[in-house]
């Protein structure tokens, strides 16, 4: 049973003192009553008999003494209150109205402390309903937070994913720059017409591999033609239909390989051609080979060659070097 507050018991009070002063007409009327009783019954002990004289009676009868009436007044009190105490009690227990108001006091108190506790506990429910709301609230924000930081990781997760496949495919691609194979068509060797040898007009490109690793495949497409300078600023530089070669050519390596013209010059024209004059030897044409790595590359290319004199020898025989330069537009690779 918890112990009642300042509050409960300042009502409990004022409840009393409305029970008291409710009871406290018929209380005085009683009090009234038990004094006039007290004073009948003192004069009574105090009084002679009416209508017959001292000397009528055989011995005289002593007066009261002052002592016995203050005692008996004592006792009358003593007993007035008890009577007042009983009729109280009596009143209490056996007066409806009195009861009623009792019992109505009591209820009403009860009722009053019962309804407090109701309240009280209401009011606990909605502070604790407010907390619960205000938990979930922060629970709520908590989530929102982590999952927008979740979204947040996974969007770096994915940047990070993204930069490091860029990364790694650009290492990669680098890598396979540096190690691959490199095909380039360099200026050769030819050869001028000399019918009695049976040698035509010929141009000798070179295929040098500069990379670290075998071409594979290599194989071509080229022919060698003479021209004129005119002729050979409207010329196409077509490609033969027929592909030659399917070989491997490995690092720091060379071929040769070589184009030959189909047309026979007169023998006058033979050292125009040669020394380049009106007419000049071309030779041109498409490389294709693989990496190691199986990514396919093409190189084209159209050379101009001419011959000029060279140191003679050491019996004196007059010696010709083989020159040339690169036909630009035509000179392409990746």
């Amino acid at each position: 049973m918890s112990i009642p507050t300042p509050q409960t018991r300042r009502v409990l009070a004022a409840l009393a003192i409305v029970f008291i002063g409710a009871n406290s007409a018929q209380c005085e009327a009683s009090a009234n009553q038990g004094r006039a009783l007290a004073q009948k019954v003192g004069r009574s002990g105090a009084s002679k008999p009416h209508g017959i004289a001292p000397s009528q009676l055989g011995n005289p009868i002593p007066a009261p003494d002052a002592s016995a009436a203050k005692f008996g007044n004592e006792d009358n009190q003593q007993l007035t209150l008890k009577r007042l105490g009983a009729h109280w009690l009596h009143t209490i227990l056996w007066d409806p109205i009195v009861l009623f108001t009792l019992v109505l006091a009591v209820s009403t108190i009860g009722l009053w402390l019962a309804t407090r506790r109701l309240w009280q506990g209401a009011e606990k429910q909605v502070e604790d309903f407010k907390k619960s709301i205000a938990e979930a609230g922060r629970a709520a924000n908590a989530m929102e937070g982590v999952a927008h930081a979740m979204d947040q990781n996974v969007k770096g997760v994915a940047i990070s994913l993204r930069t490091s496949r860029e990364m790694a495919a650009t290492q990669r691609e680098f890598g396979e720059r540096q190690i691959r194979a490199y095909l380039s068509v360099l200026i050769g060797g030819a050869t001028y017409q000399d019918l009695s040898n049976n040698l035509h007009f010929a141009v000798q490109p070179v295929l040098l591999n500069t990379g670290h690793t075998p071409a594979r495949k290599v194989r071509y497409r080229a022919t060698a033609a003479i021209l004129s300078a005119d002729e050979a600023a409207a010329y196409k530089f077509r490609l033969p239909i027929d592909r030659k070669g399917s070989t491997l050519l490995g690092p720091q390596q060379s071929a040769t390989i070589s184009l030959v013209v189909a047309d026979v010059v007169a023998d006058a024209e033979i050292e125009v051609v040669k020394r380049g004059v009106e007419k000049l030897l071309y030779g041109w044409g498409l490389v294709i080979y693989e990496d190691v790595f199986g990514k396919t590359h093409k190189v084209t290319f159209c050379q101009q060659l001419y011959w000029n004199p060279g140191h003679p020898a050491a019996d004196g025989t007059p010696t010709e070097v083989v020159r040339g330069w690169y036909v630009a537009k035509h000179n392409r690779s990746n």
